[in-house]
């Protein structure tokens, strides 16, 4: 039984050591937004979201744009929108589709499998304050963002190409899918029936996307990374998301994000292992 007990000492301590390392341990978020660099704290809503988090110093990797069928009329069917100041979701007289990509190639960030949670974050600035439900989707296949705001020149365009009268999507607006894209069990492209988030969008203001499984996906090289296909159902209304060309003001941080929040480096498991092995080698010895 003084053996037995003497396990049980060990086992507690362990766990004991657990729960006090853990309650001084924080989580680590960095976020992805171009042009930001430095602490979150005392910047417009970051603070809050994300307590100690820090924009990733010198990132430059965003990439957006949207697509848009030619119900609007066929002078719009190879426009490409890449420096548009915001983006849409939804329906007008056109269907539109909005795409987003954060390259993390070069990046300095911990172990993917310490990855907590990830967070595509959007500022909605415009549509009115009807609710809207849209969704997140894996881009399948390169495509280029693109320098015009409505002409017809290099990068995506709103009906054909992944780049300007190069590659074509594979399903374009006209069909009613637009853009090449998976769902969360990939079994057929343009699928929507398991959308890797979803959100209600209203009112203006920042919105989180939880993109955990898909941001896993990408570090871990499941998948090569080309981006977020945001997608809506509705027959009339839209939302429009800031891109990356709106101004980045001082306290306002508006651009796209990716938000990419880390657990504590895995120092708690060996230190439980270390209780747990204390208390055997106290059991052997007597």
């Amino acid at each position: 039984m003084e053996k037995k007990g003497l396990v049980i000492k060990g086992l507690i301590l362990g766990i004991m050591v657990l729960g006090l390392t853990a309650a001084n341990a924080t989580v680590q978020t960095i976020v992805l937004m171009d042009g930001a660099s430095g602490s979150t704290s005392g910047i417009d809503w970051w603070e809050t979201e994300y307590a100690g988090g820090e924009f990733y110093a010198g990132y430059g990797g965003t990439a957006d744009n949207y697509l848009r069928d030619t119900d609007g009329g066929s002078s719009y069917s190879n426009n490409n929108y890449g420096s548009a100041e915001w983006l849409a979701v939804g329906r007008v007289t056109w269907d539109e589709r909005t795409l987003y990509k954060f390259d993390l190639s070069g990046l300095t960030l911990p172990d993917s499998s310490l990855l907590e949670k990830a967070e595509l974050v959007l500022y909605c600035n415009r549509g009115g304050t009807t609710e809207q439900l849209v969704d997140v989707f894996r881009i399948d296949g390169a495509w280029a963002e693109g320098s015009s705001n409505n002409a017809a020149e290099v990068g995506a365009s709103c009906t054909n190409y992944r780049a300007y009268s190069t590659v074509n999507w594979s399903n374009t607006a006209e069909s009613g899918l637009g853009g090449d894209f998976y769902d969360r069990d990939a079994s057929a492209l343009n699928e929507t029936d398991s959308p890797y988030a979803s959100q209600t969008v209203s009112a203006a203001g920042s919105y989180q996307f939880d993109v955990t499984d898909l941001a896993a996906e990408w570090l871990e090289g499941t998948y090569d990374n080309e981006g977020f296909l945001l997608k809506s159902y509705v027959t009339s209304g839209y939302r429009g998301f800031y891109s990356h060309e709106y101004a980045l003001g001082e306290t306002t941080y508006r651009r796209p994000a990716l938000a990419l929040t880390y657990i504590p480096e895995p120092a708690t498991i060996v230190l439980l292992a270390g209780g747990v092995w204390f208390g055997l080698i106290r059991r052997k010895r007597n």
